[in-house]
């Protein structure tokens, strides 16, 4: 998998009542607030509207709305990620472990287990949402090529698979969302009038 060096930037933009009111999305140019050295391919993610979720050099980290990283674990190798507010992190790494940490108001790791170990491909872009007292998380299972950037050349199959677990460490498989032969990344999962709602970005190839 390609490593193409980022700059993290978190994008403010405002969207026009008056043009949200007529259907129209009228957008105000965004503005860059900060930026971070030393990330990698993966995931950034607003956690409790005033943190940001990343990985900085392959590590867990946590950073405010100032840019000011907040906490960084070293122990917790992480590509891509996602939170649930009550301090539930999922996150998947280059080392084929899919895992859940648990974290504290200070950001501090009260729980960390690998939940997930996958042999025959690559896991991606998990998310989780939580419904009465079950959680569910999603992952994207990769066989065969990785973000494929030529048409000519066949895709790899994405498989987003969907598991459920009570207690954060007894996990069941529920079902296989969605398994194409196309770039599928950046999901969510979110939870509206009772019903799952799944989002995802689905690329012919890569970019």
């Amino acid at each position: 998998m390609k490593k193409t060096k980022l700059l993290l930037g978190i994008l403010i933009s405002l969207v026009s009542m008056s043009g949200c009111t007529k259907g129209n999305k009228d957008l105000v140019e965004p503005n860059v607030v900060f930026k971070i050295d030393n990330l990698y391919n993966g995931d950034a993610k607003i956690y409790l509207d005033n943190y940001v979720i990343t990985q900085i050099g392959g590590k867990l980290s946590f950073i405010d709305k100032e840019g000011m990283i907040i906490k960084k674990h070293d122990d917790v190798n992480v590509n891509w990620c996602d939170a649930y507010e009550d301090g539930t992190i999922i996150y998947a790494n280059s080392n084929k472990e899919v895992g859940i940490c648990k974290v504290d108001q200070n950001f501090n790791i009260i729980k960390n287990d690998v939940i997930i170990n996958i042999t025959e491909s690559l896991g991606i872009d998990p998310s989780i949402t939580k419904v009465n007292d079950t959680y569910y998380i999603t992952v994207t299972h990769i066989t065969g090529t990785i973000n494929n950037s030529d048409i000519s050349v066949e895709n790899g199959l994405y498989t987003v698979k969907l598991y459920s677990s009570n207690n954060l460490e007894d996990w069941t498989e529920v079902t296989e969302i969605i398994s194409q032969k196309n770039n599928i990344e950046d999901v969510e999962i979110k939870v509206h009038d009772n019903k799952m709602i799944f989002l995802y970005e689905k690329e012919i190839f890569d970019k």
